[in-house]
């Protein structure tokens, strides 16, 4: 009795141990299940297909329209105005009388100068008689050194005076002309400041002139932009609030950089001739730079930038991979790929940041081919 009950306590014992063992064992077992379901968490992400596509770089500016030719008339003579021949806005042809002063005055001016030219004339025939007869005195020893060279001077002083009167009498016909204000070009009456009887002095600003019919707008460019423009190079302006492009060319470029802003001048010029755009317009100059055929585009915020390598991170089956690629020019807030990715790959667009070379993912998109906007710098 007490044998078979020594037994039994044996087994029951040596079955106990035998399934702590089988726990131990199993133990680490479900550990190592745990970690690797926890290690299987596939991260949610968006992707775009790249696929090759046509884009442009443009340089891209907004600025204020100017007249081509714009000019501020100013009388030379003081005068008062006796006619005014245009008003606001109205066209002015080249050499057509804008205003008019009061004539009267320079008119008696210019006709004593032009008595002074004739006194001033006798005076040289006068002194050249006397000149002739001294020498021929002098020939037969008559006259002496003395007199003749008395003679001689008379004369000079006689020709000088008479080269005074006849630049008094030029300027006396230049400020009668002065009198008659015209259009220096073709273009339309901007502003009028002075009203009818009025006198001005010289240089008091009388109107200004426009030509609308060619219009210019200046923008500033970095040295590295200059260096991609050219003059006649192709320019569209357009109004901020209009879709209508209005082609236009660049004319001029600066030479010398702003000493402030580091920025060198860019002029642009446009045909007005519909009358479209008017000067102090704020328009939107679209140059195209460069024209990229075959380009691979990807958004510039997902690009990963590290010792200067830049990489993407692409979907692969139901994993990240991290792809080392090379940059080309940028357009807007895109960026050129030249190497590194194979058209229809699928870039991870969001959720590009939680992720690293080899994570498992779960695409939740149908990967969407990328659209690509023309852009500007």
């Amino acid at each position: 009795m007490k044998t078979g009950l020594i037994v039994t306590i044996v087994l029951v014992t040596v079955a106990g141990i035998g399934g702590t063992i089988t726990y131990l064992n199993r133990a680490p077992e479900r550990s190592d299940e745990l970690v690797h379901e926890v290690n299987r968490t596939r991260y949610p992400v968006r992707t775009i297909k790249v696929i090759p596509s046509t884009v442009s770089e443009k340089l891209e500016r907004t600025g204020v329209l100017q007249g081509n030719t714009d000019v501020v008339l100013t009388a030379e003579v003081a005068g008062r105005i006796v006619k005014i021949n245009k008003a606001l806005g109205d066209e002015c042809k080249k050499g057509e009388t804008l205003l008019q002063l009061d004539r009267g005055g320079y008119r008696i001016g210019l006709a004593q100068a032009r008595a002074a030219v004739k006194q001033a004339e006798v005076a040289v025939d006068q002194a050249g008689r006397t000149m002739s007869r001294t020498e021929a005195l002098k020939a037969q020893d008559v006259a002496t050194e003395q007199q003749l060279d008395s003679a001689q001077g008379g004369l000079q002083g006689a020709q000088a005076a008479l080269e005074l009167a006849k630049a008094a009498a030029q300027a006396a016909a230049r400020s009668l002309k002065e009198t008659t204000i015209k259009c220096p070009f073709a273009g339309r009456l901007a502003e009028r400041n002075v009203d009818l009887g009025q006198t001005v002095g010289p240089s008091v600003p009388l109107a200004r002139l426009v030509n609308i019919d060619q219009l210019k707008l200046v923008m500033n460019v970095t040295s590295s932009q200059l260096t991609r423009l050219k003059v006649g190079q192709r320019v569209f302006l357009s109004d901020p609030e209009s879709t209508t492009r209005i082609p236009a060319e660049v004319s001029r470029l600066g030479v010398a950089a702003d000493r402030m802003t580091r920025t060198f001048p860019v002029e642009i010029v446009t045909s007005n001739s519909e009358g479209l755009l008017r000067p102090g317009q704020i328009v939107r100059a679209v140059c195209e730079l460069a024209t990229h055929e075959n380009a691979l585009v990807v958004p510039m915020e997902v690009v990963r930038t590290r010792d200067d390598a830049s990489s993407v991170m692409v979907a692969s089956g139901d994993a990240a991979r991290e792809v080392p690629v090379q940059l080309g020019p940028r357009i807007d807030d895109d960026v050129i790929v030249t190497t590194g990715l194979t058209p229809g790959a699928e870039v991870i667009v969001v959720g590009y940041d939680e992720v690293e070379d080899g994570s498992l993912i779960e695409v939740t998109n149908s990967g969407k081919a990328a659209e690509h906007v023309d852009g500007a710098q």
